[in-house]
């Protein structure tokens, strides 16, 4: 067995043999691959990219890129939501409740649409800065959750400050995408599709011809 890991991906290249010295088949296995939506770089984003060339980043700002690019990269683990909060306090200024609420409303981003409330966040964060042997440690999934609504956050947060936009949604998830694609990309996500190759398949794989961009976002 090969076995390497990267960002957020685990590659196993497997060999499955019977008893004997012959071959029988080769696997490729992925686990804990990040799900990108297939999101499309329109006019508006390509406006947001040329405008951030021209911008001169305040001091807190680029401390909010700094903390998000190091959360992003550590994935939905204790480090990705303490790096992340770091994120949200360098552009809130605070660590209160209220008033990251009010931030975050000002930018166009409801507090009660994410699965977390902004105080289970700072709970959660404070959990693992303050983590003690006598406290059962957080359910993954509580994790996963904490990460992608810190991460929605940041992201509306440094697009509010910088006055750039994007068509694309902050948040990761299947809802910002109307049917069918929804029931789609949900399917994939829980059932995704086992395939055995006579080897290992090439980097160069498309999307299935079926999902394309088309209009499958939801209209706001």
């Amino acid at each position: 067995m090969q076995h390497g890991a990267g960002y957020w991906l685990t590659v196993a290249e497997i060999e499955i043999s019977e008893f004997s010295d012959a071959s029988v088949a080769v696997a490729d296995l992925r686990e804990l691959v990040r799900h990108f939506l297939p999101y499309e770089v329109r006019e508006k984003e390509l406006e947001a990219l040329a405008a951030l060339s021209d911008i001169d980043l305040p001091r807190h700002s680029q401390t909010a890129a700094r903390w998000y690019l190091r959360g992003v990269q550590a994935g939905p683990s204790v480090d990705g939501v303490i790096f992340l909060w770091f994120a949200v306090e360098a552009l809130t200024g605070t660590s209160k409740k209220k008033p990251i609420e009010e931030e975050l409303r000002a930018a166009g981003r409801d507090p009660a649409d994410q699965k977390m409330t902004v105080g289970e966040l700072h709970g959660l964060r404070s959990s693992f800065v303050h983590d003690r042997p006598d406290v059962k440690p957080v359910p993954p999934d509580r994790v996963r959750s904490g990460f992608h609504d810190l991460e929605a956050m940041v992201k509306t947060l440094l697009r509010h400050e910088l006055s750039v936009h994007s068509t694309w949604a902050a948040h990761i998830a299947s809802r910002v995408f109307d049917e069918p694609w929804q029931q789609k990309i949900e399917e994939a996500w829980t059932s995704p599709e086992v395939v055995f190759h006579d080897e290992l398949p090439g980097s160069d794989t498309k999307p299935r011809p079926e999902i394309t961009w088309g209009e499958m976002l939801r209209r706001s």
